[in-house]
């Protein structure tokens, strides 16, 4: 993710095609980002080094956090204008909301609880990265850093029940989101290469 600099001609850019490239790299290489700070709080699980888990999992919740920052920025990275689209169809109350329960299936569950082709069309939108998959993952480290704190493994089959119903009830809800901070993306990517250009830099 290049660094926008105070000189730099491409500032004064104001097309919505570069802004779109901007969010669109930067997502990709925070998401690469993620996938280190994972590979460090599964590192500290196998150490039982629970501190270290507590740092990491922290890491990664607030990369997330700010990922979804960044996309929420432009409307066509945004879960907001997906459901929006999808309750316009319908005519009424009950039509609207089917109609959003199944936008929001076939981004995570792709059907009913516990299906084979959960995230099957997954997409990293503003909105949806923040309430699904961070919460997902903040479920799953919790889970993890509250059973090492007892002394014991992972329980899988604990542990799946207690995502696919978190999933599932994600789906049924109808809780609105913009579809744009109004934020400039531009701004962020920049406030964000600051913050985690010091990991690239290892």
């Amino acid at each position: 993710m290049a660094y926008i600099g105070e000189n730099s001609e491409a500032k004064n850019v104001d097309s919505s095609g570069y802004k779109f490239d901007v969010i669109n790299i930067g997502r990709q290489v925070l998401g690469n980002l993620f996938s280190d700070f994972r590979d460090s709080f599964t590192a500290c699980y196998r150490q039982k080094n629970i501190e270290g888990m507590k740092e990491w999992a922290e890491k990664m919740n607030t990369l997330f956090t700010d990922v979804d920052r960044l996309l929420s920025c432009e409307s066509s990275f945004s879960i907001g204008k997906w459901i929006k689209d999808a309750r316009d169809w319908g005519k009424n109350l009950k039509e609207k909301e089917y109609y959003e329960q199944n936008a929001r299936c076939i981004l995570t569950t792709w059907g009913q609880k516990a299906t084979q082709l959960n995230d099957y069309a997954n997409r990293g939108w503003g909105g949806l990265t923040d309430s699904y998959y961070r919460k997902r993952w903040e479920l799953f480290t919790q889970y993890a850093i509250d059973e090492m704190s007892h002394g014991k493994e992972i329980d899988e089959k604990s542990f799946y029940n207690l995502i696919t119903e978190f999933e599932y009830q994600w789906t049924l809800q109808t809780n609105v989101y913009s579809e744009s901070s109004g934020e400039d993306p531009i701004r962020i990517a920049n406030l964000l290469y600051i913050k985690y250009n010091p990991y690239f830099d290892k």
